[in-house]
């Protein structure tokens, strides 16, 4: 009886460190293939934030802008504050820059420096799409709200197992 809990025990161990092991990998490989599903990818590098925030203020607000910011323009002045402009180098993809809702950054943890893999129906329109970055995805089906757990561990398994064939 012993010998068995030990060995279930140490199963438990090696599930464990080879999810945390191979997690990275998981989410990259689901980033990828979700922002593929749109028509509009971009991967950058070396990435710069630049928050949209309401101008052209004499006596209200009519427009949107961001300092340094090229694509804040296209947002009402209501909705223009939830919003940031992502740009950096362009490591893949269709462009240097996207919106992205502040929502969607929080949810995928960007921070400025970060590279990024996106997708979405425009460079205007990212909010509805994919971001992931190496702290997270937003869109990516990995959250709770995408998918049960059973599914995850399924996924997560299966692609340790043909991580450990290829090898």
């Amino acid at each position: 009886m012993r010998k068995l809990l030990l060995f279930l025990i140490f199963i438990g161990l090696v599930l464990v460190s080879g999810y945390y092991y191979y997690l990275p990998k998981v989410r990259w490989q689901k980033a990828v293939e979700s922002a593929g599903s749109y028509p509009y990818q971009i991967g950058l590098t070396k990435t710069r934030q630049i928050q949209c925030v309401p101008s052209c203020c004499s006596p209200t607000c009519t427009c949107c802008a961001g300092v340094g910011a090229t694509l804040c323009f296209v947002k009402d002045v209501a909705s223009c504050p939830s919003y940031s402009e992502i740009s950096g180098m362009m490591s893949g993809g269709m462009g240097t820059m996207a919106l992205f809702s502040l929502a969607q950054t929080s949810i995928a943890m960007y921070k400025p420096g970060d590279s990024i893999i996106a997708g979405g129906m425009t460079m205007t329109q990212m909010d509805n799409g994919v971001l992931a970055d190496p702290g997270g995805c937003s869109g990516c089906g990995m959250g709770k709200a995408d998918s049960n757990l059973f599914d995850r561990i399924a996924s997560i398994a299966k692609y340790i197992i043909a991580g450990f064939r290829e090898e």
